[in-house]
């Protein structure tokens, strides 16, 4: 299969280089932790908490990885094991979960549509 292009072999090199460096941009790292942070602030939502540890035990952050954006929300297992038994349930209590129904929410839909646009918005600055 051939890759038809337009133009220059110089035009085509800076323009797949900037492709390339898309992904190192600060509009693009910053639409990755704004979803991790929604993420976060919704599990937050969730919790029910008496003191306010557990709601601040769930994080979010992002960092470099082999030249990729990644952002996760974790919860601070040392401040608030308990949460694993909030999240699961056990033998006394059932699951009141808080976790994974807000992932299953972003999995796939407002993840994609976040950074899409930041792309798009990076695509139309360099074309």
């Amino acid at each position: 299969m051939a890759l038809m292009r337009s133009g220059t072999q110089e035009e085509f090199n800076r323009s797949f280089d900037a492709l390339f460096d898309i992904t190192d941009d600060d509009d693009v790292k910053d639409s990755v932790l704004e979803v991790a942070l929604d993420m976060r602030n919704k599990m937050r939502a969730r919790v029910s908490s008496r003191t306010g540890v557990g709601r601040k035990s769930i994080n979010a952050r992002k960092f470099r990885d082999k030249g990729r954006s990644i952002a996760y929300v974790a919860v601070d297992r040392t401040k608030a094991f308990y949460l694993y038994f909030f999240e699961y349930g056990t033998i006394y209590m059932s699951a009141i979960p808080f976790f994974r129904p807000v992932y299953d929410a972003y999995k796939g839909t407002k993840y994609k549509k976040s950074i899409e646009t930041a792309l798009s918005l990076k695509l139309k600055k360099i074309t």
